[in-house]
């Protein structure tokens, strides 16, 4: 995959998946040192696992950040940066529209006296807000992925760099970071 001529899509997608890899392999390897070291039963070291240090806690909300933009993605349709930028345009037109009609219903609910009118409106303006929550909702993931868009090239460049063997760090220092997975894979057993 050439990173500079593919889709956001298929960029996300393989980011994505690599961070689901990874997530897996850590879950898989910290399973296998808890059980290794006791006699616990599977359901107990799997509440051991939920991990609450910070390192997980930001790892698991940046897995939760791909996976709402990869949703948006695969419901949008989003093939080029532009595609992403005009969705961003039409939500704010959205929501600019949703927020007037939200006060429309404000206002007749000052004016209404009967308890089924104001039923009426309050439900109403209570959908406009509900409406309006996913606007945004979607208007900020879909700004995270164009906020994101260099660092997610970046990565997957790197990535790509260590598979090939070409990474320039590793090429600078004579340091292989296949070897070094191996190393760290004995050392845990």
């Amino acid at each position: 995959m050439n990173v500079r001529n593919e889709s956001l899509v298929e960029i996300y997608v393989t980011l994505f998946v690599l961070l689901l890899d990874i997530a897996v392999q850590a879950i898989r390897l910290a399973y296998e040192i808890l059980r290794n070291q006791t006699n616990t039963p599977e359901y107990v070291i799997a509440a051991q696992i939920r991990s609450r240090s910070p390192e997980m806690l930001e790892a698991a909300r940046s897995l939760e950040r791909r996976e709402r933009q990869m949703m948006l993605m695969s419901i949008a349709k989003f093939k080029t940066e532009y595609d992403v930028q005009d969705y961003i345009l039409q939500r704010e037109a959205d929501i600019a529209e949703a927020k007037r009609l939200r006060e429309h219903w404000r206002n007749k609910l000052r004016r209404a006296i009967d308890p089924a009118q104001i039923a009426e409106y309050k439900q109403k303006r209570d959908k406009c807000t509900e409406f309006l929550t996913r606007l945004r909702l979607q208007k900020d993931t879909a700004q995270t992925i164009l906020n994101d868009i260099p660092h997610v090239r970046r990565l997957l460049e790197a990535e790509q760099n260590v598979q090939r063997g070409t990474d320039p760090y590793e090429v600078a220092n004579g340091y292989k970071m296949k070897d070094a997975r191996n190393e760290i894979q004995r050392g845990a057993r």
